[in-house]
């Protein structure tokens, strides 16, 4: 047996930074939006800034959170990498893994594996739970790969984006307001939320867990989360609810609005209602909508959305 040439260790992030977001890159580029790029841009920035300057780094420490594993060779050069981030998911601990990427001449050796193993280890040490991942179905995919290690999908879904600088078109006789989403309604808000968006793709929504359950509590924490993670209702002239909403700004480069329209919501009504939540959430970042594989297209290209690519959400239980 021919032992593994390489080497797997924690992601030192002032030390891998500026060299893990060439990788991450060259591997992701043909995918990503002009913010995903600058954001990689920043980091490798601050990776040169903190290899230049050790001392400094150590005194004020390093801006960016980079949890994970990278393979190196024997001269240190990072031949491959994994992100993973932990969070909750009914209690449990949890992890996303991201990015995994291997350099160009060093694929079909094992790399990928061996740090999704040394991930695992890890994980199972701090008494993750369960792995979740998110693999593109288009072009080079390694959603076989996952699978062949004991990943199983929970759903397929759409990404679709809405980049930035994207002009609103607001209508002056919009039918439709925001509403926050009433103790009266909480149990009608939380079907809706985990039918159309499973557990293994709502932990997602960053939220505070009281947001899903009824009480005054509830209602004061969405009240005062407002400004970050926005749970309403959409509102018709005639006082019905068309649909459910949320809107989430993130730490990167985008921010993810999550949708969910009521049975007799008319996909007239629809592009509409996308149109006037967009006028209502704009900014600088781009804006990004999962919704379920085959939906009809025409509804999110009406609101200035592009798609992306088809994403198979995955996980495996440790």
């Amino acid at each position: 047996m021919i032992s593994f040439p390489y080497h797997i260790r924690p992601i030192i992030p002032e030390q891998d930074a500026a060299e893990a977001a060439e990788l991450i890159k060259s591997s992701f580029r043909p995918w990503m939006e002009s913010e995903n790029i600058q954001y990689l841009d920043n980091l490798h920035k601050a990776g040169t800034d903190a290899l230049a300057h050790p001392v400094l780094t150590k005194i004020t420490g390093f801006p960016y959170n980079m949890p994970g594993v990278v393979c190196t060779d024997d001269t240190g050069t990072i031949l491959g990498l994994i992100n993973s981030y932990n969070f909750y998911l009914n209690n449990r601990k949890c992890s996303l893994i991201a990015n995994v990427c291997v350099r160009d001449g060093y694929r079909k050796q094992g790399i990928g594996s061996h740090m999704l193993q040394e991930t695992e280890r890890l994980q199972r040490a701090e008494d993750v739970y369960g792995l979740y991942l998110q693999a593109r179905m288009e072009g080079n995919s390694n959603y076989h790969f996952y699978k062949n290690n004991g990943f199983a999908v929970t759903d397929f879904r759409e990404t679709w984006i809405r980049p930035s600088g994207e002009k609103n078109k607001k209508a002056t006789d919009e039918p439709y307001q925001l509403k926050i989403v009433p103790e009266a309604e909480a149990e009608a808000f939380q079907h809706a939320f985990k039918s159309r968006y499973p557990a293994s793709i709502l932990w997602n929504l960053d939220h505070p867990h009281q947001l899903f359950h009824p009480g005054r509590i509830a209602a004061v924490l969405n009240y005062l989360s407002s400004p970050v993670n926005m749970f309403r209702k959409v509102i018709a002239a005639d006082g019905s609810t068309k649909a459910w909403a949320a809107f989430q700004q993130l730490p990167g480069s985008i921010d993810q609005l999550w949708l969910i329209p009521c049975q007799e919501t008319t996909e007239e009504e629809l592009t509409v209602i996308l149109n006037f939540l967009c006028h209502q959430y704009k900014g600088r970042k781009s804006l990004k909508l999962d919704v379920p594989a085959g939906a009809e297209d025409s509804i999110y290209a009406n609101s200035g959305f592009k798609k992306q690519h088809t994403i198979a959400w995955m996980w495996r239980r440790l």
